[in-house]
């Protein structure tokens, strides 16, 4: 007589099943994540003609006449919030750089491990869209930067292969040099980048725009195309980054970790950094934050910094969703034993509403970038933190 218990058969097999079933539930998540990643990307390449409309008459908006001058105003800024809400997390924004990445030199390792440095160019962030042959660049706020034809797949009537076929692009446009600085690419004639790694979509871009001819200024590609060269974080890679000299004038470094994926939003797999060598730009104790439906002052990563009175409010007709700049103080963070981050600044202070073209606010981490980066990530740092990483390798 056997000794296992009645039904085991049964049992098992539910059990087999039950690991099929999670099996077939992952694919289809999967291939739905896809498709609504397809739809969204397309949706926003092939825009319907309202959308089109819209733009145009928001383009007219000046010669309209209106009885209130206000009321004009207040609607052409609620119709370019609405336009930002849709466009501000088209890209992915980096925090600014707190601490060194532990495994910041990778090329000892093996492929995907480590991180990229690139000079990061002054300009303009855009994302530029080719599609139904044109191609248009947007600001992190929505509106129009640039509409006109370019060498691109489908950026015009003569690449122009099929609806399907559009490109987005992760673009710095430079106005002195005419020329739209490739971050990042997310999709290429159709195929879609965004769940590839930034090894990569690095090299998938440099070997496809070679193909093309967008890195010349012709009357059919009135704006050249040049992606932004990337370095291996080891000292050299650094150095170069830091030193060397470029086609454009340098706001900064970015950092991007090599395993990580295209991530719409803020992402800490992308690092900028700055100093006085990097930036013409002096750093400045100040910071932008939004207003949400408590008149609470929150970050881009949602840390509450400060909280409007309503009568301040209404006497600077501040509204829900409006951005707002500040100067802080001093500013303090710990980290909980569940990894949050908690962050207090001190002396903050009302400055002014910006502009409703203003994309996005800020991370709390460009202050604390500030404060830190002379003690615990400055140049040196950076040097010292990859040689370790090549010393430890070699042993």
């Amino acid at each position: 007589m056997s000794s296992r218990p009645e039904g085991w058969k049964r049992l098992g097999r539910t059990a087999d099943e039950g690991q099929e079933r999670r099996r077939q539930d992952a694919i289809a998540r999967q291939r739905q994540a896809r498709r609504d990643l397809t739809m969204h990307v397309r949706a926003m390449a092939v825009p319907s003609i309202e959308a089109d409309l819209e733009d145009i008459t928001a383009s007219m908006d000046m010669d309209v006449e209106v009885t209130s001058t206000k009321s004009r105003k207040k609607t052409r800024e609620d119709r370019v919030k609405g336009r930002r809400e849709i466009y501000c997390n088209q890209l992915s924004h980096p925090e600014w750089m707190v601490d060194i990445p532990s495994q910041l030199n990778g090329t000892c390792i093996g492929n995907g491990e480590g991180w990229y440095v690139l000079p990061r160019p002054d300009g303009k962030r855009c994302l530029v869209i080719a599609a139904n042959g044109s191609t248009i660049a947007r600001t992190q706020s929505g509106s129009v930067l640039k509409k006109f034809p370019s060498a691109l797949p489908s950026g015009s009537r003569k690449t122009s292969c099929g609806t399907d076929q559009y490109c987005v692009l992760d673009c710095i446009f430079s106005e002195s040099e005419g020329t739209f600085h490739i971050l990042d690419v997310m999709c290429w004639k159709g195929y879609l980048l965004y769940d590839c790694t930034a090894e990569f979509r690095f090299y998938w871009l440099q070997d496809k725009l070679s193909e093309t001819k967008a890195m010349t200024v012709t009357t059919a590609n009135p704006y050249a195309f040049h992606a932004v060269p990337y370095f291996d974080c080891t000292p050299e890679g650094i150095q170069t980054a830091y030193h060397g000299a470029f086609a454009f004038e340098k706001d900064g470094l970015l950092f991007y970790c090599k395993a990580g994926i295209y991530a719409l939003g803020l992402s800490p797999l992308v690092l900028l950094w700055k100093d006085p060598h990097t930036s013409p730009y002096p750093s400045q104790m100040t910071i932008v934050l939004q207003v949400d439906e408590l008149l609470q002052c929150v970050t881009l990563d949602g840390k509450i910094l400060a909280t409007l009175a309503l009568d301040f409010a209404t006497l600077h007709e501040i509204v829900v969703g409006d951005l707002l700049r500040f100067s802080v103080d001093s500013m303090s963070w710990s980290t909980t034993s569940e990894g949050d981050v908690v962050v207090d600044a001190q002396g903050v202070h009302f400055q002014k509403r910006c502009s409703a073209q203003r994309g996005i606010a800020d991370s709390w981490t460009k202050i604390a970038h500030i404060l830190v980066q002379p003690q615990n990530c400055g140049l040196g740092h950076l040097l010292e933190a990859a040689m370790d990483a090549a010393v430890m390798d070699a042993e």
